[in-house]
C-alpha cells in the first residue's frame, strides 16, 4: 500500500478535446484557449513523444542488427576500425589472423578469426 487513497484521474480526447472526468457523466469542454487545456494537451503530447520514441527506438534496435553485433569483444568503436581496413564482414572474414591482429590486437584477433570462420564452417554444413 503506498499511502495513495484517491489519485486524481482525468481523460483528454484528441479530435474535439474533451476532458472526460470519473465523477462527470458528460464530457467537460474547455475553449481552445483556456489555460489549463493547454497545461493538458502539452502533458498529453509529451507523453505521446516519449512513448513513440522510445518504441522507435527498441524496434530499430531489433531489426538493425549486424554479423558484427555477435562477435564478442567488438563494439561501435572496433567495428569502424574493422569496417575501415577491410571494407565490410566478409573483408574482415577474409583477413588473416595475423591482419585482424594489426586492428585489434592479437588476443582479440584470435577469438574473432575463430568465430569468424567458425560460423562459416557451421554454415556451410
Amino acid at each position: 500500500d503506498l499511502g495513495v487513497d484517491e489519485t486524481p484521474v482525468v481523460g483528454l480526447a484528441k479530435r474535439d478535446e474533451e476532458l472526460y472526468l470519473p465523477a462527470r457523466p458528460a464530457p467537460l469542454r474547455l475553449k481552445r484557449s483556456h489555460a489549463g487545456l493547454r497545461v493538458l494537451q502539452q502533458v498529453r503530447d509529451e507523453a505521446h513523444r516519449f512513448a513513440v520514441s522510445r518504441h522507435r527506438r527498441r524496434r530499430s534496435r531489433r531489426t538493425l542488427h549486424s554479423r558484427f553485433d555477435d562477435l564478442r569483444g567488438i563494439g561501435p568503436q572496433r567495428r569502424k576500425l574493422l569496417v575501415r581496413r577491410f571494407g565490410s564482414y566478409a573483408g574482415v572474414a577474409q583477413a588473416s589472423e595475423q591482419q585482424l591482429s594489426e586492428v585489434l590486437g592479437p588476443k582479440l584477433a584470435r577469438s574473432v578469426y575463430a568465430a569468424v570462420h567458425g560460423e562459416r564452417s557451421r554454415s556451410g554444413q
